[in-house]
């Protein structure tokens, strides 16, 4: 891309790697974090280099990420499920009336959108939206799963034939993990609270079939990304050893930030990504005990 930048129609490039993350986006969500780095190759290549430039250019990189993690990716099929139930179960019409309205309506702005931004002649914008219409056509190939699963095949796990099903979007088969704010791994689990309604369909409508359960842990050993939650022994093991942890006790925000760079991102990001790139030092993928035991002894 950036070999080509001041080509003529050079812009279709940027679409076309819109295209691969949407198609990507059903096979690793891990495709996503090229999204910052395109920015910065976009950014030094047009523009001349500042510090406000470059964090202007992190920021709305993070801010594209943030969107299709959450906007398009989980947000548009919550959205196509709630016109679903508008349709069928508030005006009642039939089953998938609602997602056509939705579809179709997606589609009428993304045109107007487009057709906008040419007549105005808003190049940054055209492209935008250009982009936003090629990342939901990729993300269309998800249909594959619920087609799939319409055909009743002898392997198919959690059902995915209805938008309230699609629970695989969010990763959940995966389980929850705090993100932003939630426990540590010292946190007791001390009650649950309800979360979204399932649905299944019925005769004439969808019919509720209990809200998700929550778990909720007490505050006090509750942080800030939280990168050590996980209550398993073998977890807690290793969240000391790699954070120089001792006793039982919350640990520190400091601790939380040194397990997640040692651990997360020296141990394991860097080193698969040395893989790809560098070569191994050997074929063992391991836990890091031995690595570590290794380091300290």
């Amino acid at each position: 891309m950036e070999a080509v930048a001041d080509n003529k129609q050079s812009d279709r490039w940027i679409i076309f790697i819109a295209l691969m993350i949407g198609l990507s986006m059903g096979i690793h969500l891990l495709n996503l974090l090229t999204i910052p780095a395109l920015g910065f190759v976009v950014y030094f290549k047009k523009y001349k280099a500042s510090a406000k430039g470059v964090i202007i250019t992190l920021l709305l990189s993070f801010a594209i990420l943030l969107f299709v993690l959450y906007g398009i990716i989980p947000g548009s099929v919550q959205i196509a499920a709630q016109f679903e139930l508008l349709f069928t179960n508030g005006m009642g019409f039939p089953f998938g009336t609602g997602f056509t309205v939705f579809v179709l309506l997606v589609v009428g702005l993304i045109t107007f959108g487009i057709y906008y931004a040419n007549k105005k002649r808003k190049r940054i914008l055209s492209i935008s939206m250009l982009c936003l219409t090629m990342i939901m056509l990729g993300y269309s190939s998800y249909a594959l799963i619920v087609i799939r699963s319409k055909a009743n095949t002898p392997s198919m796990k959690m059902a995915p034939t209805i938008f309230f099903s699609l629970s695989y979007i969010n990763r959940e088969q995966y389980g929850d993990r705090p993100l932003f704010y939630g426990q540590y791994y010292n946190a007791k689990y001390i009650d649950n609270k309800e979360g979204a309604m399932n649905y299944i369909p019925g005769d004439k409508k969808y019919e509720p079939v209990g809200r998700k359960v929550i778990p909720v842990y007490e505050p006090q050993n509750c942080g800030m990304f939280p990168r050590m939650y996980s209550s398993e022994e073998n977890h807690i093991f290793a969240y000391k050893m790699w954070a120089g942890i001792t006793g039982d006790r919350k640990p520190t925000f400091g601790e939380n930030l040194k397990f997640f760079w040692s651990y997360q991102i020296d141990h394991m990001y860097w080193r698969y990504f040395l893989w790809n790139f560098v070569g191994r030092q050997n074929d063992l993928q391991g836990d890091g005990y031995d690595y570590m035991v290794t380091k300290i002894f």
